[in-house]
């Protein structure tokens, strides 16, 4: 057992190295290639720079959140793909420092509050890949915690702080803006904090709260909607936000259940030695001031699994980590369950002893994932030159290594100068260093209804640019019932430029130049 002497200095230094070793994993994966989703964004947020309106000059079924950090990443660090990956590196270590002081107030021993930034942040690193960093549902979790803990400050006794309700409810109309879907759990988590498994609550400063949390949740939503209204986008921002995800739940086909039981078994297999630890801690949550973390906790699992379950056409690995941090938190509970025990009894240690070396065994593969990309970076060295980081990128993901190949441009297509357009992965816009030549993107269209159809059919008739990259997955919607001015473009005013692997670049011909 630690001597009283020494509690002071390992309190102190206990937070600071796990704050230290989060922010080291997490700008490990700073060279980490994008995807086709975080491409999207990110020329998204280009097209905002320039000064266009998002849902009239770039439109995509995203909620405007995740537009805004990384026009919020681009503006700071550059418009690029560490420069996003670098305020990623800063979210991810703001969330585990306010982990650090939400949870240590709840533990009997404060410092195991450092076990939290490694479960929570430190694991969503080391169980996912570059595709899986950068989503929404990576993103959210910090605002969501940060609705939670001030929502269990701000509520005491009889007494209410209007402050601290306010920011709950800012952290909650954040998220909203991150994705409107996730409006259960904001709500659900603040519910259960707020009642604290009481028997009785006091109406008026329950009223209080509420009415102040409400006001602060919709208050970022106003911000946005003053925005679109003066950009006259309002409508528009309207019908993408509602209108539109009916019409794809009405129009698309249910994704395979076999992506679903993937990406279920992913979570279960990658993140299984925190999630037996939480367990442990909802097991033996019983002090008063632990029971409103596990009544937030479970309420954020449950549901944000029924959110996940409910988007049918999606399924993705990625939206699982939307679990992550409450199964985190209830882990640190559970390992401070287990520490503590070390330090009584003979019998006890033992026990608790045997029930670290079990869960250490299970959760093995997230720790070795850390090691492994740390030595791939030591080893590649992607930050001594812009070749070395290409080779990295191009090694760590396949569909990175096809975008590659997909942008570079036919002969004649001058680098830098006119924009084009890509039925496919946004990546090629990202790779070629071209603008988008319309506001409509097409990274899903396979599950767009007829009205968005009709309008990529309508403004890419008109733009006409001079080069379109069709990859072969989208060949078959082109050509179908579903785009016949886009298919009768291709026809009569492009010829085929250039075959790749993935897909055939078209060049406009001469004699379709708009006078």
């Amino acid at each position: 057992m630690i001597a009283p002497r020494d509690r002071v200095p390992l309190a102190r230094w206990l937070p600071t190295a796990a704050v230290v070793l989060v922010a080291a994993i997490a700008a490990s994966r700073l060279f980490d290639p994008f995807s086709g989703d975080q491409a999207l964004f990110l020329v998204g947020a280009k097209s905002l720079h320039a000064g266009g309106v998002l849902y009239r000059d770039y439109w995509d079924i995203k909620q405007p959140g995740i537009f805004a950090f990384f026009l919020t990443a681009g503006s700071l660090f550059g418009f690029s793909q560490i420069g996003a990956h670098a305020l990623d590196v800063l979210w991810q270590t703001a969330f585990a420092v306010a982990l650090l002081f939400g949870l240590r107030g709840a533990l009997n021993d404060p410092r195991w509050a450092a076990f939290a930034p490694l479960a929570v942040v430190g694991a969503t690193y080391a169980g996912s890949s570059a595709w899986h960093l950068l989503q929404v549902e990576e993103l959210v979790g910090f605002p969501i915690f940060i609705c939670v803990w001030t929502a269990s400050l701000a509520e005491r006794g009889r007494s209410v702080s209007a402050g601290l309700a306010l920011v709950s409810g800012l952290a909650g109309g954040v998220v909203l803006l991150f994705k409107l879907l996730l409006a259960p759990v904001v709500v659900a988590v603040a519910i259960a904090m707020t009642l604290r498994g009481r028997a009785s609550v006091s109406a008026a400063p329950f009223i209080r709260f509420w009415s102040i949390w409400l006001l602060g949740v919709l208050l970022p939503l106003a911000a946005y909607a003053a925005y679109a209204v003066s950009t006259g986008s309002f409508k528009s921002s309207v019908e993408t936000a509602f209108a539109v995800p009916l019409q794809i739940a009405a129009f698309a086909s249910h994704a395979p259940l076999a992506r679903l039981n993937d990406s279920a078994l992913r979570l279960l297999l990658y993140f299984r030695g925190i999630i037996v630890l939480a367990v442990i801690g909802a097991v033996t949550m019983r002090d008063q001031r632990m029971r409103p973390w596990r009544a937030a906790c479970l309420a954020w699992i449950i549901s944000g699994l029924a959110i996940i379950l409910v988007q049918t056409q999606s399924w993705w690995q990625y939206q699982f980590l939307l679990l992550v941090p409450p199964i985190g938190i209830l882990a640190t509970f559970g390992a401070a369950f287990l520490g503590e025990r070390v330090a009584r009894g003979r019998r006890a240690r033992l026990v608790a002893l045997a029930a670290c070396g079990v869960v250490a065994y299970i959760a093995a593969p997230l720790p070795q994932g850390v090691i492994g990309t740390m030595m791939r970076v030591a080893r590649q060295r992607p930050f001594v030159s812009s070749a070395a980081l290409e080779r990295y990128r191009v090694a760590t993901s396949t569909e990175y290594a096809g975008a590659v190949a997909d942008a570079r441009i036919p002969l004649g297509f001058a680098s830098g100068s006119g924009a084009i357009y890509v039925f496919g992965n946004p990546l090629v816009y990202v790779l070629a260093n071209r603008p988008q030549a319309i506001a409509m993107t097409s990274w899903t269209s396979y599950r767009d209804p007829p009205s968005i159809w009709a309008r990529l059919d309508n403004e890419l008739s008109a733009a006409r640019p001079r080069y379109i990259f069709v990859l072969h997955d989208h060949s078959g919607e082109i050509s179908s019932a579903r785009s016949p001015k886009i298919a009768a473009t291709l026809a009569h005013d492009y010829v085929e430029a250039a075959q790749t692997t993935d897909g055939t670049w078209y060049r406009r011909r001469a004699h379709s130049v708009r006078s």
